[in-house]
């Protein structure tokens, strides 16, 4: 009896070493490391593109404000209209949509492309 018992107390203790995760970090230098960020100069350049809407309210007209309107879409902010197109006008629906925001981002509200709202869409 002695000799199950002594077999099982070193056998639970290595099975559990064993299924343990590992207390170790992975790297013991982590100011070594090399961190490599890919970023798709398109994809960036339409971001920042934002900025020439700026100050832009009802009534104005701005080539690429469709593009605007398709991120206030997908965040449903904004229909899509029947015609499944948006057009470059900043319109009331778009207005709106920019008052919902700012609401809900606890933005000022303005109505506008203010600084304060191009920056927010503009960040990640």
């Amino acid at each position: 009896m002695f000799q199950f018992f002594s077999y099982y107390s070193f056998l639970i203790p290595f099975s559990l070493l064993c299924l343990c995760r590992p207390s170790l970090p992975a790297r013991l230098f982590p100011e070594y490391s090399s961190t490599v960020i890919a970023v798709d100069a398109h994809t960036t350049a339409t971001w920042h593109g934002f900025t020439r809407f700026l100050d832009a309210g009802k009534g104005s007209q701005v080539s690429g404000m469709s593009e605007l309107k398709k991120y206030f879409s997908r965040f449903g902010y904004l229909p899509i209209p029947d015609t499944n197109n948006f057009t470059d006008i900043f319109d009331k629906q778009f207005q709106s949509a920019v008052l919902a925001y700012q609401t809900n981002l606890g933005l000022p509200v303005t109505g506008e492309l203010d600084s304060d709202t191009i920056s927010t869409i503009v960040s990640p």
